[in-house]
């Protein structure tokens, strides 16, 4: 027998949600009611995943009809772009139980060697030829991908601003972020390098400044 999923109700009106998608876990919704001019906004988790629907308001059928929207899948970007700063009083309300969750699911990690490895095996899809690009090419493309992600954030601050031209994309601002941290990868690998070791270093040298304690001691850390 499937479990009941956990319903939190975040908006101004109660409402009995019903219709989940199969293998629900968690409903976070809002909801106003408006008579027949009811409206508000449902977030399911359904085996990890993360669907969207609009509540309506039907005199025969009820908010959660069928007819009245379909459940639609949310990547993570989605949800940090709809919940995210500029978003309405619905979507903050919804956020603060549902950004914390996402939070809360961490992958294992990709470490510095495996993306290494990856960016080695690539250069080969990349540069058939084989010839080296050299210290000089990949400064020039770490520098275009920080410039890059820098504008995303520039255009964030336009739009914070209410200025012309601004747009706020959480997804670009990441995939921004990516890039430069893989074109990290590249400039070490183009140094000849290993980067865990060089970050390693660096950190224990800034916590020795400041009286701080070194990488792997704050790595063993149990309430970190």
């Amino acid at each position: 027998m499937t479990a009941k999923p956990e319903i939190i109700d975040v908006g101004p009106d109660e409402n009995s949600p019903y219709n989940l998608p199969d293998n629900t876990t968690l409903v976070v919704y809002w909801y106003q009611n408006h008579g027949y001019e009811g409206s508000g906004t449902a977030f399911a988790r359904v085996d990890d995943k993360w669907y969207e629907r609009n509540l309506g308001h039907c005199s025969c059928y009820g908010s959660w009809c069928p007819e009245g929207s379909d459940w639609d899948l949310l990547t993570e970007a989605d949800i940090r772009m709809k919940c995210g700063p500029e978003a309405n009083e619905e979507m903050t309300a919804i956020g603060k139980v549902v950004l914390p969750l996402l939070s809360k699911k961490k992958a294992q990690g990709l470490t510095f060697t495996q993306l290494r490895e990856a960016n080695l095996a690539r250069a080969k899809d990349w540069n058939p030829s084989g010839k080296p690009l050299g210290v000089e090419f990949a400064a020039l493309e770490l520098c275009g991908e920080t410039g890059e992600f820098a504008n995303e954030i520039k255009k964030a601050l336009r739009a914070k601003a209410g200025i012309a031209g601004g747009k706020v994309d959480n997804e670009a601002v990441e995939d921004e972020l990516a890039d430069v941290a893989i074109c990290v990868s590249l400039m070490a690998i183009a140094l000849d390098v290993d980067l865990s070791e060089i970050v390693e270093r660096k950190f224990n040298k800034t916590s020795a400044k400041h009286g701080f304690k070194s990488l792997r001691e704050y790595l063993s850390r149990s309430d970190k």
